[in-house]
């Protein structure tokens, strides 16, 4: 499979802190830094530049046509937070275009760790002001168009959603502040993980914090008591299921 960088912020802060499979020493790196930096997908397989163009402005398309859906039916609904139908169709419809056949388990799945991570941050007194917010855009937005791989990767993801490269960062105010309180809250635990491992294999060190840091994610999302809606509507009627 040839990987493809898409500077589309699915939530950096989940995949290489949660899932920890950065292969890159991130020891000298800030949370900024990890919410500017691209995301690797798996997305064909053989391509050539023509055919990764058309995947990379369908990704552009689906982001696009989920921001123009008013659909705010609830799919999932937890203690603090709930997951709407239209969030779950748009992440799933881009797993799926990488390939990936259980696309809406993996995307029910990103959004409840980021949810519960989001959440319990929150509760711990963790958040980000405006300026902070304010400085990460700009930052992505001169990191984005001085990247070498601007009009490989960026700007056919950019012509299919129909934004500038400005517009997107912009529109991306609220999931930046939702990652970067998230880091905020991660940073500080790894940092302590770490330097309390720092004699061993760093291969072993990161080993278990992934182990750390998936027991974590599942005791906050468990300790949300979810529901989950067997179709979205009405969630005040609806029929729903309580995770077992």
């Amino acid at each position: 499979m040839k990987k493809i960088l898409l500077l589309i912020i699915i939530s950096l802060i989940l995949t290489m802190l949660v899932s920890c499979t950065q292969e890159r020493n991130t020891e000298n790196e800030s949370p900024e830094a990890l919410n500017i930096e691209t995301i690797a997908e798996e997305a064909i397989s053989d391509s050539d530049d023509d055919s990764m163009v058309k995947v990379l402005f369908k990704f552009g398309q689906i982001e696009s046509d989920h921001n123009d859906d008013l659909n705010f039916d609830v799919l999932i609904r937890g203690n603090d937070f709930v997951i709407y139908e239209s969030e779950v169709n748009k992440r799933e419809e881009q797993y799926r275009l990488t390939g990936e056949e259980n696309g809406r388990e993996l995307a029910i799945s990103f959004l409840l760790k980021r949810e519960a991570l989001y959440s319990e941050a929150l509760r711990q007194g963790y958040n980000a002001d405006d300026k902070e917010i304010r400085d990460l855009i700009n930052l992505n937005i001169e990191l984005s168009a001085s990247a070498s791989n601007y009009e490989e990767h960026l700007l056919p993801f950019l012509k299919g959603l129909g934004m500038t490269n400005e517009e997107y960062w912009e529109s991306q105010y609220d999931v930046l502040k939702k990652d970067l309180v998230i880091s905020k809250y991660i940073q500080p635990q790894r940092e302590a993980f770490f330097e309390l491992n720092q004699n061993r294999d760093s291969k072993d060190i990161y080993d278990d914090w992934t182990i750390y840091m998936q027991n974590l994610v599942d005791e906050l999302i468990e300790g949300q008591n979810l529901q989950f809606f067997e179709s979205a509507g009405d969630v005040g009627v609806g029929e729903a299921r309580r995770e077992e």
